[in-house]
């Protein structure tokens, strides 16, 4: 039996363009660049149903995350992985807003210190961007590393593009998708917090801002 809904939607942010796409209890991709088409390849069983108005208020979140980040840090998701790469997605979300850990740290706080090589597979691998921060891990040099989307959406707190990429930069209006914009399968969940089915809606729309309570409620 499926499971949910698997909404997706596209938002515009400083940093690019994001599909956000959602089950019933959380984000289970989140990745600059990347269309329905790439959606559909990535989870081929998926069955798709309607849009969700549940799914605009979460993508919201998530773009409040990308131009305030540590806003919102309890961002639901439901993901599947290895127990090591669920590990290391773990330790990623502990890492505080203005911090960053090496490869080494990840590893161990993953508990297989001697694992360094697959703690950045697995970041490398990371199905959320941004709620999964991965972009908060560099190379035991102090470098920025490697990173999916290009090292000039590598938010560290150091670089140069983050920088640029925040000052004055208003949060991006969501798009939505037109058509059959959502998609279901039954992952198991990292972290899932609640369970809400999705509303289906002709069109939806949100901005994000940094002011206090500008965003809508959980998914």
């Amino acid at each position: 039996s499926l499971f949910g809904c698997r909404d997706q939607q596209r938002a515009e942010t400083s940093l690019g363009p994001l599909l956000i796409a959602a089950t019933e209890k959380g984000l289970c991709r989140v990745a600059f660049d990347e269309d329905s088409l790439s959606l559909a390849r990535r989870f081929p069983a998926a069955e798709i149903v309607g849009g969700g108005a549940a799914l605009a208020a979460l993508a919201a979140r998530v773009v409040s995350e990308v131009e305030c980040p540590g806003r919102d840090g309890d961002l639901p998701v439901d993901v599947q992985g290895t127990a090591f790469q669920e590990a290391v997605w773990n330790a990623l979300r502990a890492i505080p807003v203005g911090e960053t850990r090496s490869y080494a740290q990840i590893a161990a706080a993953a508990g297989s210190p001697g694992a360094v090589r697959a703690a950045g597979s697995a970041c490398g691998t990371n199905p959320v961007a941004v709620v999964v921060p991965c972009h908060r891990v560099q190379r035991a040099d102090g470098g920025i590393g490697g990173y999916a989307y290009g090292p000039d959406r590598k938010p560290l707190p150091h670089h140069p593009r983050r920088r640029r990429a925040g000052r004055g930069a208003a949060a991006g209006q969501l798009r939505a998708s037109a058509g059959r914009d959502a998609l279901s399968q039954r992952p198991r969940d990292l972290r899932a917090r609640r369970r809400r089915a999705c509303r289906p809606v002709r069109r939806c729309g949100a901005r994000a801002t940094c002011a206090p309570n500008a965003v809508g409620a959980r998914l």
